[in-house]
């Protein structure tokens, strides 16, 4: 896989999740880390459902043929920039994508849980741990 963490090459992420650990006060709670690759927003990506919720003319087609990958069928842990792309994709139908809180919540009241845990889990890595640490803290 290549890519980064962003702005660190995906190459350095252990040592990064290590440095991390390490700068954390220790104490009787422990605390895992998980990075996503790249940036938050190659889950946003991933869960392609969404930008249809968004505008019906956002599909995948579309979004291949306006900027040549497929977020349905292409790894979306290896996009560059993926808050570019998001803002690209938003800003092809008149929408905005500046992470301000209004269109956070846009986003966040427009994701697709469901798929997000039953099937992106399986495809996108750096999910699936995040996911893995939420059901061992909400299913003992």
């Amino acid at each position: 896989m290549s890519g980064h963490v962003y702005p660190i090459p995906i190459s350095q992420k252990s040592k990064l999740i290590t440095g991390l650990r390490y700068s954390l006060p220790a104490g009787t709670i422990s605390i895992d880390i998980v990075l996503a690759v790249i940036e938050i927003e190659t889950w946003f990506l991933a869960e392609y459902n969404h930008f249809i919720k968004i505008d019906a003319s956002l599909t995948p087609e579309r979004i291949q043929e306006s900027f040549g990958f497929n977020p349905k069928t292409d790894d979306m842990e290896a996009r560059p920039k993926p808050s570019d792309d998001m803002k690209q994709i938003y800003n092809l139908v008149g929408k905005g994508y500046n992470k301000s809180e209004n269109q956070l919540n846009r986003l966040a009241s427009n994701l697709d849980y469901e798929f997000l845990y039953i099937q992106l889990t399986n495809s996108v890595p750096s999910l699936r741990e995040f996911v893995g640490y939420l059901d061992l803290f909400l299913i003992p």
